[in-house]
């Protein structure tokens, strides 16, 4: 939210950075969805006919993540049936929050409680890589999506 005297928007969780961002998708929120869905939470694609692509909410750190919601201006949250905009792919960079330290240019994975980003372990899921240095729960960083579950050989 900008202010009368503020020259830039202050950082967001969920706001993209870069002025272009070539892997931002339409998409809708699953209907039927219960839960309300906020920018910065990790999506998976759902298998639907026709129409927007439709997401739901990632409920596990393992699953196969579509991408991230992006932040709006005018919508502080998506219901079901709602439009929204996903970041999904390789190139996008955002804001998302971090629940532990995380060194700069480190790999991250999803934390689904509280949808936040962790340094990533042999284990986890990656999604990216981050920009800025996190000092602990609760910092914004700059996120460098990277979704290798997109394409797949």
């Amino acid at each position: 939210m900008q202010l009368q005297n503020q020259f830039e928007q202050s950082v967001i969780k969920g706001l993209m950075d870069l002025k272009l961002n070539p892997t931002v998708m339409s998409c809708r929120v699953k209907v039927g969805e219960a839960v309300d869905l906020i920018a910065g939470q990790a999506v998976t694609m759902v298998d639907s006919a026709g129409g927007s692509p439709e997401v739901t909410a990632a409920l596990d750190d393992a699953d196969d993540i579509f991408g991230f919601v992006a932040y709006n201006q005018k919508q502080p949250s998506f219901s079901a049936g709602e439009s929204l905009e996903i970041a999904f792919g390789d190139g996008s960079v955002m804001y998302l929050e971090a629940s532990e330290a995380i060194a700069r240019n480190g790999e991250v994975a999803i934390v689904v409680a509280g949808s936040k980003v962790k340094a990533a372990v042999a284990t986890d899921r990656l999604v990216g890589r981050a920009i800025d240095k996190a000092s602990g729960d609760g910092s914004l960083i700059r996120v460098l999506i990277i979704l290798p579950g997109l394409i797949k050989a």
